[in-house]
């Protein structure tokens, strides 16, 4: 005869979970943690609901819904017995860090991490960002399907809201949004045929974007970039069909493309017939000077297909992003995308919505800059104490990070010494076409996702390391 088990003690919480829940949550734990082995007998319900002091009616619930789950059997007149379970199954981790069990499971992380990718939580407008959830709810048209281009009130806001900022000329029919700037180039990869084509691709540049377009089956044309951004003559050289750059704030040299240029690139573009893909994915946050105006801004042929995200100025969790379509080829996507649907949340789009509406947008957009412009001078201001002459600081101005030029240093012993004093700083190579081209001794650094005094403690470990090997 099977051996019965003892039930390890729990204490109810009371409030919101109810207690049968509760019950079922701790035995279904103990089971999968091993402490209740296979073949063991659960006490009977009555016993259970006496020892516990809690209703009968409540451990019945338990065990069915265990029961139901196949983690326990029921022997006819017998009992209910722990089934056979290879429990180091829930031991394992998911591939994104997810525990089985919770939310998130907690990871050993760098202590400082210079991640340019990050942003800093504690701006998000959460009283807003709230109230505007509550507007949102309250209006059943947000729970349909929605349109395809995305909810139109938020278009026609984003239309006036991007000619006041980046001076980009469209109208709401023109503006498509989506869950994501890879998304929305995947859009173009089917509606302007590129799977067939070849796409010209800043070198070095944002190697997200030049990996999704080469799943995709895009040929992708690596084009130099110097001091002024995109290489014209390489791009006449190669003469793609489409051509992706970041003329705003280059990714990742933090070049700015002139007028000069720009100029030349529309002209390419006129004459070839070929389309220019404007990502302005930092536009709103440059710290010296005016923003700078967007390239559509001064197309006048339809060439120019403009993005741009809420990613850094809000989060990218929210996962909304919005492209600006010349109008023949917004024709054209009408039709395209019937098929296909809208991937962002209609809710999301409705408080984002409100945000701008109510001028909250704005005045969070003003208080997150004005945060990252701090980080940014005591950045630039702490590179240029204690380390050797021939450092040098590229792609300051803007953005959420910079490039530390260190000649005569290698970027993979500095990142492998900072990362075993709980300092993670990131190399360059992965933004060139062939990583043998990139310098070797340049290690980019984010700054959003860190407080100020964690950007002089970073920095300071980097000055030791540094001045460690130079002594």
């Amino acid at each position: 005869m099977e051996k019965q088990t003892l039930i390890a003690p729990i204490i109810f919480k009371e409030g919101g979970v109810p207690l049968y829940e509760q019950l079922y949550q701790h035995i279904r734990q103990e089971i999968i943690t091993g402490r209740l082995k296979q073949g063991v007998k659960l006490p009977s319900i009555r016993s259970l609901s006496e020892k516990l002091k809690i209703s009968k009616t409540t451990v019945e619930n338990a065990y069915s819904q265990l029961a139901a789950e196949g983690y326990v059997r029921s022997k006819e007149k017998s009992g209910l017995f722990v089934e056979k379970l290879d429990t180091s199954f829930f031991h394992g981790e998911g591939t994104s860090g997810e525990s089985r069990d919770g939310w998130k499971k907690s990871t050993v992380m760098p202590e400082l991490d210079f991640n340019y990718s990050l942003i800093n939580p504690d701006l998000f407008p959460i009283k807003d960002f709230e109230k505007a959830h509550r507007w949102a709810l309250s209006n059943f048209a947000h729970f349909q399907y929605g349109d395809h281009f995305g909810e139109w009130p938020l278009r026609n806001l984003l239309s006036t809201y991007l000619r006041e900022t980046r001076g980009v000329d469209c109208e709401a029919d023109q503006i498509i949004i989506g869950a994501g700037t890879r998304y929305l180039i995947g859009l173009l990869v089917h509606a302007l045929e590129l799977g067939n084509a070849s796409v010209g691709y800043e070198d070095p540049g944002f190697d997200g974007v030049r990996a999704y377009l080469q799943w995709s089956g895009v040929k992708t044309v690596p084009i130099n970039v110097d001091e002024e951004g995109l290489s014209i003559e390489e791009l006449r050289q190669t003469n793609p069909k489409a051509v992706y750059t970041t003329p705003a704030h280059q990714f990742p040299t933090g070049a700015i493309m002139p007028i000069s240029r720009r100029i030349e690139l529309l002209q390419w573009a006129d004459r070839t017939g070929g389309y220019i893909i404007e990502d302005d994915f930092d536009g709103e946050f440059r710290y010296v000077g005016r923003p700078i105006p967007s390239l559509q801004s001064l197309d006048r042929n339809e060439r120019v297909i403009y993005m741009g995200s809420f990613s850094k100025a809000l989060s990218p969790a929210l996962k909304i992003s919005f492209m600006v379509l010349p109008k023949h080829l917004a024709n054209l996507f009408r039709v395209n995308l019937r098929a296909i649907g809208q991937t962002s949340s209609g809710l999301m789009q409705a408080i984002l919505y409100y945000l701008i509406r109510e001028g909250k947008w704005h005045r969070h957009l003003n208080r997150a800059r004005k945060a990252y412009e701090r980080k940014y001078h005591l950045l630039f201001s702490e590179l240029q104490k204690g380390f050797p002459k021939s450092s040098s600081i590229l792609g300051s101005d803007a953005g959420f990070h910079m490039l530390f030029k260190l000649p005569g240093f290698s970027e993979e012993e500095i990142i492998e010494k900072a990362n075993k004093q709980g300092i993670k700083f990131y190399p360059t190579a992965p933004f060139w076409h062939n990583k043998e081209d990139a310098p070797g001794d340049t290690i980019l650094l984010g700054f959003g996702g860190l407080s100020e005094k964690e950007i002089k403690a970073g920095i300071a470990v980097l000055r030791k390391i540094i001045e460690s090997w130079s002594g």
